[in-house]
């Protein structure tokens, strides 16, 4: 695992922040684990998509990015 504590940091906010915040926190966490992965990016550019459209709860998204973050922070490959 990279840093525990700043994935339960992050885990926290993701939880607790409001959800364009947490787009931004995921995002940024993308940049610095991932390097030039642009499948992590796309796909939670298509979790914002579907939130915004009405097609996605915020429980729902907030769960999928927790999934990611983990997934990230515990070097696994995380798209599917």
């Amino acid at each position: 695992m990279r840093n525990l504590e700043e994935y339960i940091v992050l885990a926290k906010e993701v939880e607790h922040s409001p959800l364009n915040e947490v787009f931004d926190l995921v995002f940024n966490m993308i940049d610095k684990y991932t390097g030039p992965e642009k499948n992590h990016k796309a796909k939670v550019m298509g979790w914002k998509t579907s939130y915004k459209e009405g097609l996605a709860t915020e429980h729902k998204i907030r769960q999928k990015l927790l999934l990611m973050i983990g997934g990230v922070a515990q070097e696994l490959k995380v798209i599917k």
